[in-house]
């Protein structure tokens, strides 16, 4: 089945059980791969498995986001992978403590490290400290230590709101650091992942590459170029690795 999306033609590879449509990333890389000149592209050549994309019926291309991660216990995950589940619950959690009473609404602020509890004790301690807050005894602004790795900020709200408590915003005090380090360490991560992720299938294509979405350094090369050459760089076996800006794949750094 064949699609044209610009001017490149897009064939789609064979259908599988539970095949998805292509993601942001993925739809980042394809503009990328149009940008560069590639006309014949097929998206997931052999269905749901590696490579993301097949170039000139010989350029296998597997998409990644290079994004900051955390060690754990069962091995490195996306920072983003705690954060935005985290964030949805306790939100929910504000809105359930119901609408303001003459305190008015205040506006709450989140900032955590790792490791959490896990949501079930972590949301009944949240709740009791926010039920104990008391508005007539604070000024316009109050601090509140929920755990030893959480840790809530309140703020009036200039104007009264359906709820009480508003969700204001978080920090995440395990993202962060100089970028060139940062992207160096998560990009080491990445590459070796995706690199033994494809080693059941890496003799069928001649070339592979590797685009990585960067969401740390917008694959900015004024900010990488001397800094990735200093740290040195563990290509595996691939062809061409390139970080390219999710906000516009036509600026890019190639590693």
């Amino acid at each position: 089945m064949k699609e044209r999306i610009g001017s490149a033609k897009i064939e789609k590879g064979p259908t599988s059980p539970g095949r998805i449509a292509m993601d942001q990333s993925e739809r980042r890389a394809l503009e990328f791969l149009k940008a560069e000149g590639f006309q014949n592209i097929e998206y997931e050549p052999d269905g749901n498995v590696p490579p993301d994309f097949l170039v000139d019926g010989h350029i296998a291309v597997e998409v990644r986001r290079l994004n900051q991660n955390v060690s754990t216990e069962d091995g490195f995950k996306g920072l983003e992978e705690d954060e935005i589940p985290l964030l949805n619950s306790i939100n929910k959690l504000l809105h359930s403590l119901g609408p303001p009473g003459d305190g008015g609404s205040w506006f709450v602020w989140v900032t955590f490290k790792r490791p959490l509890l896990d949501w079930a004790r972590l949301k009944l301690q949240i709740r009791s400290s926010l039920e104990a807050f008391h508005p007539a005894t604070s000024g316009p602004e109050r601090d509140i230590k929920v755990t030893d790795h959480l840790k809530l900020r309140l703020r009036r709200a200039g104007d009264r709101h359906e709820d009480r408590f508003l969700l204001g915003g978080a920090g995440d005090l395990d993202a962060g650091g100089w970028v060139v380090p940062e992207v160096a360490r998560n990009l080491n991560l990445c590459i070796a992942e995706k690199w033994s992720k494809i080693a059941p299938v890496r003799s069928r294509y001649p070339k592979w590459w590797l685009l990585l979405l960067d969401r740390i350094s917008y694959g900015s090369p004024h900010v990488l170029k001397d800094g990735l050459m200093e740290v040195g760089i563990d290509r595996a076996g691939w062809d061409r690795i390139v970080l390219i800006d999710p906000t516009n794949p036509k600026r890019h750094y190639e590693v």
